[in-house]
């Protein structure tokens, strides 16, 4: 890695967490950021998705209180969708090329 493609990925980091953690789509700036660099796509998606990740606890925690009142609309929300989608993203990702 050159030290233009290290400040790239530095600058895109600092942007996709930031905006990740206030309004989601950090992985619009992450993942093209880094398949620009040289990492092949599938890498680049699970660094992204791995390097977003302390930003999106980061808000669920400052974001606890208003979570809180929702909590059972959330539950029952999320967990269907997020198994669902997991599966499927999952499948994607083992049955095409790179």
């Amino acid at each position: 890695m050159t030290f233009l493609q290290g400040c790239i990925l530095f600058i895109a980091a600092i942007l996709g967490g930031t905006l990740n953690s206030v309004a989601g789509g950090g992985s619009f700036i992450t993942l093209p950021s880094l398949i620009f660099t040289g990492v092949l796509p599938i890498n680049a998606n699970a660094t992204s998705t791995v390097a977003l990740w302390p930003g999106s606890v980061a808000s669920i925690w400052a974001y606890r209180r208003e979570l809180a009142k929702q909590r059972r609309s959330i539950v029952l929300l999320l967990s269907g969708t997020s198994l669902i989608d997991g599966v499927l993203g999952a499948e994607l990702l083992l049955i095409t090329s790179q």
